[in-house]
C-alpha cells in the first residue's frame, strides 16, 4: 500500500505539491513543508475505505491511517458538520473562495480543533491517468461543499 502512496506522490504536478502542506483546516503542527509532509504520509500503514457516495469524488480512492496514540504525534481535526453546529458557531460562518483551489468553502473563527487519531488520504485521477495525491487531512471523512448548494437570499434585502 505504501508504495501506491508513493507512487501516488510521484504523480503529483510539482506545482500541486505545496497545497498538500495543511495551513488552514486539519492539521499536523509538525507536517510544515512538502518534504516532511511526504514522508510522514508515505511511511503510515494505510487501508482503502469506501466511504458514502454523497461525499465521494468521482475517480478517487479513499484510504485511512491511525496514528499511535504513544508516538507523540498531534493531529487535529478543524471541521465541523452543519448538521452538528450551534447556533453561536453558525452566526460565525463566512462563505469565502479559497485562493489555492478557487472553491467556495465555509470558515469559523469560532470551531475549536479536536485531537483526532485518524489520517485520510484521497487520490485523484492526474492528467497522465496515474493516480496522484489529491488531498490529505486528520480526522473523519467529509465532504467538501458542493457548488451547486443554494444561497437563500433574504427579501427584506
Amino acid at each position: 500500500m505504501n508504495k501506491l502512496i508513493s507512487n501516488a506522490f510521484a504523480n503529483t504536478p510539482s506545482a500541486y505539491l505545496p497545497h498538500l502542506v495543511r495551513s488552514s483546516g486539519s492539521y499536523i503542527p509538525l507536517l510544515t513543508n512538502i518534504e516532511d509532509t511526504r514522508f510522514f504520509l508515505e511511511n503510515l500503514t494505510w487501508e482503502q475505505v469506501f466511504p458514502d457516495s454523497s461525499i465521494q469524488f468521482k475517480n478517487c480512492t479513499y484510504f485511512r491511517a491511525k496514528l499511535d496514540p504513544k508516538a507523540n504525534v498531534v493531529a487535529y481535526q478543524n471541521i465541523c458538520l452543519l448538521e452538528d453546529a450551534n447556533d453561536e458557531l453558525l452566526k460565525s460562518v463566512k462563505a469565502v473562495r479559497n485562493p489555492d483551489t478557487g472553491k467556495v468553502e465555509l470558515i469559523s473563527t469560532k470551531a475549536k480543533p479536536v485531537r483526532t487519531h485518524t489520517v485520510h488520504i484521497i487520490l485523484g485521477e492526474a492528467d497522465n491517468g496515474d493516480d496522484m495525491v489529491f488531498t490529505w487531512y486528520p480526522g473523519k471523512l467529509s465532504a467538501s461543499l458542493k457548488q451547486t448548494s443554494t444561497i437563500k437570499l433574504s427579501k427584506n434585502v
